[in-house]
């Protein structure tokens, strides 16, 4: 299973708290209250960034436990990305959307408009998309929340962000893909301009055949000198078409 690169695990810890202790998160107080044995909880005991499941009251752990416990938490959030996003991705990119579907959740995550257009192909909608997921539920209405637009933000820029190290000539990640790809206008491109070139050469031959031939009449040598430079002319004009699109 793809590891989150330390940019992504960053950006998450900087959306959550970090508590090296048991405790409630419904406590409103700060800091939190740890919590013993025979204490009552009102939410969900959790522990270091957030973990929850295997904490005990009176549980304490160190930084290194802490972030231990989150890389495990998210490992059901890489696994989706793995399995949703059918595209290559950049570290960051893959870091960026690890942090959303942890957010977000993975069913979200799977039905979304922003995993459709990713598919696609389409690396430039991603930012707008994620944009659009900045609203919490209160009291049944949906309402845009200052920490999620702070997330999506940060998303967005680590989305966006080009990872260090790549180029456009090694890099087979999504940010070095262009917004479309120009094989197929090219190709079409390059059928016309070699057909150009193709009908100058034989108008050049013929031509060049006319001219070579003696006894003709004097207005049809002006014809043949005519079609001699309408070959050579488009002749030319394909080759330069097919410079300019190699980049010559």
């Amino acid at each position: 299973m793809r590891e989150i690169n330390q940019a992504g695990l960053d950006l998450i810890k900087s959306f959550e708290k970090c508590v090296l202790y048991a405790y409630d998160d419904a406590d409103p107080s700060n800091p939190k209250r740890f919590i013993q044995a025979g204490d009552p909880v009102r939410g969900t005991l959790t522990i270091g960034w957030g973990h929850t499941g295997t904490v005990k009251p009176g549980m304490r752990i160190d930084q290194a436990q802490a972030d231990g416990l989150l890389r495990q938490d998210l490992a059901w959030a890489r696994r989706a990305v793995e399995r949703w996003v059918k595209v290559p991705l950049n570290d960051n990119q893959f870091g960026s959307l690890v942090s959303f579907v942890y957010n977000v959740g993975e069913a979200a995550f799977a039905s979304s408009t922003l995993l459709r257009v990713l598919n696609d192909g389409d690396y430039n909608a991603v930012p707008r998309q994620m944009a659009r997921w900045d609203k919490t539920t209160i009291n049944g209405k949906k309402v845009q929340s200052k920490g999620l637009v702070r997330r999506r933000a940060a998303e967005i820029e680590l989305w966006t962000k080009p990872v260090e190290g790549e180029d456009v000539e090694s890099c087979v990640h999504a940010a070095c893909v262009p917004d479309r790809a120009p094989s197929e206008s090219l190709t079409i491109k390059g059928a016309v301009v070699s057909g150009v070139g193709a009908v100058g050469t034989i108008l050049v031959d013929a031509a060049q055949q006319i001219q070579a031939l003696s006894g003709l009449h004097e207005y049809f040598q002006i014809g043949a000198g005519l079609l001699l430079a309408l070959g050579i002319g488009l002749t030319i004009y394909g080759r330069l078409r097919v410079m300019r699109n190699e980049g010559v």
